[in-house]
């Protein structure tokens, strides 16, 4: 999905949920080096919408810091449950959410429109 698609569903998203932007930065540079995207719906369903870290800031606790301020976030905002959806290929990310109680539930197929 692109930029611009996520963009707009984000907004659109945030007219009927809580919608939280988490950016983490390099102290030394500035430069941002990742992010995390979170909602919570009326039905107080927390969703990670989406969580990304520059490939060489991985391994050194960015991950880790997002995923523990999002969820602190959930938690004190009375979520009474927690998603994440993790796109096909993106299966390696399954140890990381992993340890942090997600656990795969279900496989979704979709067929798309041709054309």
């Amino acid at each position: 999905m692109t930029f611009e698609k996520r963009k707009t569903y984000w907004l659109k998203k945030a007219a009927s949920a809580e919608l939280r932007v988490d950016v983490a930065s390099d102290v030394m540079t500035g430069q941002n080096v990742g992010y995390c995207v979170s909602s919570i719906d009326e039905d107080k369903t927390g969703e990670i919408e989406s969580l990304f870290v520059a490939s060489n800031y991985r391994g050194l606790g960015v991950g880790d810091n997002l995923m523990r301020m999002v969820l602190a976030w959930m938690d004190e905002n009375g979520t009474v449950a927690k998603i994440i959806e993790v796109a096909a290929g993106n299966e390696q990310a399954f140890g990381f959410y992993n340890r942090y109680g997600f656990f795969a539930r279900k496989t979704v197929l979709k067929q798309t429109a041709k054309g």
